[in-house]
């Protein structure tokens, strides 16, 4: 009798850890289960630091009717900006035009001065031709025509884009072409304004990819700071707003403006 009260003590006893083990198993399966069927948000691994916001000027067009743009890309805030300046318009602090700083030392006398009169550090220039910019814009994303503003010229729409239904980088670079120095009034700017704005957002992933090795391609021919070491640090830039949809904040500054130190703070605070 002892033998057998022995014998199901152990029984009992081995049935009693293998139900356990088995019951934990079960919990641990129904676990990762759940994890699983639950949707998880996506994290970026790394959140953007002080490196991850920088500005550029664009100076683009012929020498004689140049067009002149700021963009900072702001990963920390999550958000980009878009800054059109007419060539002609006139400093409040130091006076003369911006075709005047360009003509007198180029892009980098630009950059000062906008520094000096708009507060605002300019990280990065490149200047570019229309043929140039042609070709760091080629195989972008086109957009249509119905996007941009309803209050477009209609002689933008008919003479200068031939009532396209889409436009496309080359499109968009022949009507700044023919247009030359008519697009420098408040229309015009705010046109190309329009322009960059949708080209960017259509194009955002593959910013870097396209007209970042472009640019890479053709730095020894461009007037440019965007360096691959430049181009690599855009290119995590670009990374955070993939995850993101950022915001985008555009201005533009004419002739006669007034206060155009304050826009320029406004777009890119």
């Amino acid at each position: 009798m002892k033998q057998r009260h022995v014998f199901f003590a152990a029984f009992f006893s081995s049935m009693a850890v293998v139900l356990c083990a088995f019951g934990l198993l079960y919990t641990v399966i129904d676990l990762r289960v759940s994890e699983t069927d639950t949707p998880q948000k996506q994290v970026p691994m790394k959140m953007p630091g002080v490196e991850d916001s920088k500005t550029v000027f664009v100076a683009m067009g012929d020498e004689e009717t140049p067009y002149f743009f700021l963009f900072k890309f702001n990963a920390i805030q999550d958000k980009i900006g878009i800054l059109g300046i007419s060539p002609s318009y006139e400093w409040e602090k130091i006076g003369g035009t911006v075709q005047d700083s360009y003509e007198k030392a180029g892009v980098l006398q630009c950059i000062t001065d906008i520094q000096d009169n708009f507060g605002i550090n300019v990280d990065y220039y490149i200047q570019c031709s229309w043929r140039q910019l042609a070709q760091i814009m080629g195989g972008l994303e086109d957009f249509g025509i119905d996007e941009l503003s309803e209050n477009l010229p209609v002689p933008i729409k008919n003479f200068l884009l031939k009532n396209a239904e889409n436009i496309d980088a080359d499109t968009l670079i022949n009507a700044l072409d023919k247009a030359g120095g008519l697009l420098d009034n408040r229309l015009g700017l705010a046109f190309m304004n329009e322009c960059a704005y949708l080209l960017i957002k259509h194009n955002l992933p593959n910013l870097c990819r396209g007209p970042g090795q472009t640019i890479s391609d053709m730095y020894s021919r461009l007037d440019t700071n965007l360096n691959t070491r430049a181009l690599e640090r855009f290119e995590n830039i670009i990374s955070f707003f993939q995850l993101s949809e950022p915001q985008f904040s555009r201005e533009i500054i004419v002739k006669g403006d007034s206060g155009g130190a304050q826009k320029a703070q406004e777009v890119f605070s």
